[in-house]
């Protein structure tokens, strides 16, 4: 009962339906409530009872004008809840509905994780040599390729997490007794010994996973500026290198996006691979973050600093507590990295190697030589003894024996101290603690722009300043007509053509073709495709025929839009051809 009250029967906070990585903790939470050994569902059953038909009293109160009892409408409405709670707990088909959610998503909300606990900004990543932590350290380390830490990891095959789920979910096709149904086999038994009905929902959730993992964490990175990451990847040889760099050149206009074309309209070709090039453009691709749940967490802090109770707080508090936190995270960050990379020596580091005492146990006086001297030549009773024995003979020496003593101890204080220098300066040398700060101020080079810099380049920056004043300084938020005077951009931000499909390039007749057949793609998509709420019906299949070419086609139709623009997920199938069987006569 205590295993049962601590993990099960604990309260299931209410996610927000766009938080996806707090969803999938609560829905498997209840998964576990409807399927751990009935127990639940039996309890709601004995808990709540029959629904009574007690709007009687309401209604006739109403008639004659009794104002409404809020106490009693409020019991009905939240008996009404708890009756839905406890039938959606005790359906059948929403325990499998439940259970099959987890299952199909599983991979996806790996992904999710992944995005939500490490893609964050390049400054705030944290390195695997930098975490003292065991157990995170292992966290880290577990399925390394699931951790995308920038843009590069989704562009590359070997790293991109959203084609990892891709083969779980494919795996998942492919071997209906496999481990990844475990959870839906051990309470609705195997996967083919179910019902039509549920057959087709699996299917029909397959698919749309399936496209929607594809359209949005897949195909986008095979697009430019992402295609140009091989150019960057160390696995990837010269010539596929040089090919990615042909195919850039010969790409038209619309086929890339402005930071492309203007990398293509700046860097000449044959300069693409040079190590200028290639690093930067990899700083670039390290620096992109592939997800805005960084600025969500520090938009949690700023709304619980906002939400004070019994009091506003001004702006300039709630910015002053941000860029506080934000500098306390740096410096925690920079110290993981840096100081974590010292030598793990317990030493007062609160303090820097000049302040420590040098001269600790080296101050030795003519006692001490002569109580060691004498310690060593009486090696017989007890310590406490020979001690005693050795002060009584010491106040038995006479002056010349304790000033003789004095001097041999004066030698050895000098040679100790020299010693100790010269181990300090190595050790201040060698292993010292590192001085500066997350952006470099406090280190001896000083900050990481250097002052000429800065002065050489004023001048030119109060000159550019001034000129945009004069050009642009009628823009008015204000205003209907408010970007009329903002500058052009140059290059279209997004691509309007795709990387291996230019509709520009076709002649006219194949033109007219291609839309025509776009157009009746469409029209058969939005009339035919099952609804969403259609969870029961089969995908849309479509076969696509030229009788002048004699070629034909095949897809499933994974996923679709159903507003502008029109954009669908098709996967191309293949004819099996199974032999026919002849009966025995």
């Amino acid at each position: 009962m205590e295993l049962l009250t601590s993990k099960l029967l604990t309260c299931i906070s209410v996610p927000a339906m766009n938080k996806w990585t707090k969803v999938a903790p609560c829905v498997r939470h209840v998964a576990v409530l409807q399927s751990f050994c009935n127990l639940v569902p039996q309890a709601c059953k004995e808990l709540c009872p029959p629904p009574e038909d007690d709007s009687g009293s309401e209604d006739e109160g109403a008639a004659v004008g009794v104002p409404v009892d809020e106490s009693k409408a409020w019991r009905k409405l939240a008996r009404l809840r708890v009756r839905k709670a406890c039938f959606f707990l005790s359906d059948q088909q929403s325990n499998w509905m439940t259970c099959l959610w987890c299952v199909l998503t599983k991979p996806i909300m790996r992904v999710h994780f992944a995005l939500f606990k490490h893609a964050t900004w390049l400054s705030e990543r944290v390195e695997a040599d930098a975490v003292d932590d065991e157990e995170e350290v292992l966290d880290l380390f577990e399925d390394a390729e699931l951790r995308p830490l920038s843009m590069a990891c989704f562009c590359r095959a070997s790293l991109s997490p959203a084609l990892k789920a891709l083969d779980s979910i494919s795996e998942l096709a492919h071997l209906p007794a496999g481990m990844g149904w475990d959870p839906v086999i051990l309470a609705f038994g195997p996967v083919l010994s179910w019902n039509q009905e549920r057959l087709r929902i699996t299917r029909r959730t397959l698919c749309l996973v399936v496209g929607q993992l594809w359209r949005k964490l897949v195909y986008p990175f095979q697009q430019y500026p992402w295609a140009l990451e091989p150019l960057v990847d160390p696995e990837v040889s010269l010539s596929e290198k040089q090919d990615c760099v042909r195919s850039l050149f010969s790409c038209n206009d619309c086929q890339l996006d402005a930071f492309a074309r203007q990398l293509r309209d700046t860097v000449p070709q044959h300069a693409m691979l040079e190590p200028g090039t290639l690093k930067f453009l990899e700083a670039v691709l390290q620096r992109v973050v592939p997800t805005s749940t960084f600025i969500e967490r520090v938009f949690s802090r700023l709304s619980e600093w906002a939400d004070v109770k019994g009091r506003s707080p001004k702006l300039s508090s709630i910015a002053a507590k941000h860029i506080s936190g934000r500098f306390q995270q740096s410096t925690q960050l920079w110290r993981k990295r840096v100081l974590k990379q010292q030598a793990a020596t317990k030493r007062n580091i609160s303090r820097p190697a000049w302040s420590h005492s040098r001269t600790k146990g080296k101050c030795a006086n003519g006692w001490h030589v002569f109580s060691q001297e004498y310690l060593l030549q009486n090696l017989g009773g007890t310590l406490q003894e020979r001690q005693r024995a050795a002060l009584r003979a010491w106040r038995g020496c006479t002056l010349e024996e304790k000033k003789r003593y004095s001097r041999l101890a004066q030698a050895r204080n000098v040679a100790a101290s020299l010693a100790a220098s010269q181990a300090a300066a190595a050790t201040e040398g060698g292993d010292a603690l590192p001085a500066g700060s997350p952006c470099g101020v406090g280190t001896p080079d000083g900050f990481p722009l250097a002052r000429h810099v800065v002065l050489s380049n004023q001048s030119q920056m109060n000159t550019m300043s001034a000129q945009f004043n004069n050009d642009y300084n009628r823009l008015l938020p204000e205003n209907a007509d408010a970007f009329a005077g903002a500058p052009r951009e140059p290059y279209p931000l997004m691509p309007n053509c795709p990387k291996d499909g230019c509709m520009h390039t076709l002649p006219d007749a194949g033109l007219a073709v291609v839309t025509s057949l776009h157009d009746r793609f469409w029209f058969i998509v939005k009339h035919h495709a099952p609804k969403p709420k259609a969870v029961a019906k089969e995908v849309l299949l479509l076969s696509l025929r030229s009788e002048a070419a004699n070629v034909s086609k095949d897809v499933a139709v994974m996923f679709h839009t159903r507003r502008a623009p029109w954009e669908a997920a098709l996967l191309v199938l293949h004819r099996s051809v199974y032999p026919t069987w002849q009966s025995k006569a």
